[in-house]
């Protein structure tokens, strides 16, 4: 790809702009795969998301809209790999509150996938976990009162959770998620936020221990691992009424007939998605589905059939 003639435009995942080029753009450029010895590449974050400056992978990906194709696309090659990474919180400032609120759960979502992915281990746990200390007790207020010292800490918490779920992974939240999103143009922190409580409850089967370590690093004193589930799932509720983030699908506006008529394809999308592979509890198609209708109506119970 030819870096001199080809220019585009990447936006936040919860920004309300779009991108500049579809897919068939992208695929209709012509030139060099390679950047010369001299290119180099900076990249500086402008919210509180996605944190693909710390990607240590083989490769990094870039995300854009194609109207005509209800998914996610990626531009991916190691030569877009960042020589330099700014973090700075200044850049951030002028993000709109919603979009604020949107990315901080997106990090939130990164941070709390990464602790319990199967792929976490010693070295991401204590990224995810000082990433959602951090997001718990300053994101409220970097969304209500526009505090500068609450602004910084959201912003390095979410660096901190970009490179946990980058030397892990994230889970079935970011599967659901990912596919509601695109196929009804909400933003992805927000998509990711609405599942997340319901996730959690899924996943506590198999990773109640877990949760309740992330329960007990934000305040729970007790010892049943049950009921530092429940709390955790109380806070994250809390957290998200602060924020003004809807319980559900639903209560987005999504029609209901519309999503009972997508909702098998939304399952067979979901269940060959590699974050769903890597979730700790793995997934049967009928597993999906009652996850995906306990997220659109706002039901947990509906979960309790899920097998064990």
């Amino acid at each position: 790809m030819d870096t001199q003639s080809f220019t585009i435009t990447v936006t936040s995942l919860d920004s309300p702009l779009k991108n500049t080029l579809t897919v068939t753009d992208c695929f209709n450029q012509k030139g060099n795969d390679k950047l010369s010895a001299k290119d180099k590449i900076p990249v500086i974050q402008t919210s509180d998301n996605d944190r693909l400056e710390t990607v240590p992978h083989s490769y990094t990906c870039y995300r854009f809209t194609d109207p005509s194709i209800p998914a996610k696309c990626l531009i991916a090659t190691p030569e877009l790999i960042p020589d330099m990474a700014i973090v700075d919180p200044d850049f951030a400032d002028s993000m709109p509150p919603e979009v604020r609120a949107d990315s901080g759960m997106d990090a939130f979502t990164h941070a709390i996938e990464s602790y319990v992915s199967s792929k976490s281990n010693d070295f991401s746990r204590g990224l995810s976990l000082q990433a959602i200390t951090l997001i718990m007790k300053y994101l409220p207020s970097s969304f209500l009162e526009r505090d500068p010292v609450a602004r910084e800490h959201m912003h390095y918490a979410a660096t901190l959770a970009g490179m946990a779920f980058s030397n892990s992974s994230n889970g079935i939240c970011h599967s659901v998620a990912g596919i509601i999103g695109a196929a009804y143009h909400l933003t992805h922190g927000r998509a990711n936020a609405i599942a997340l409580p319901y996730v959690i409850r899924y996943n506590s089967p198999a990773v109640g221990g877990l949760y309740a370590n992330v329960a007990r690093a934000i305040g729970f004193k007790g010892g049943n691992q049950s009921e530092a589930v429940t709390d955790l799932i109380k806070k994250v509720n809390h957290l998200k009424k602060s924020l003004k983030v809807q319980n559900s699908y639903q209560q987005m506006g999504i029609p209901e007939d519309r999503f009972q008529s997508q909702l098998k394809e939304f399952v067979q999308r979901a269940y060959r998605l590699p974050a769903t592979n890597w979730n700790p509890r793995k997934s049967t198609m009928e597993d999906l589905e009652r996850l995906f209708q306990a997220c659109y109506e706002g039901k947990g119970r509906l979960l309790q059939r899920s097998r064990k």
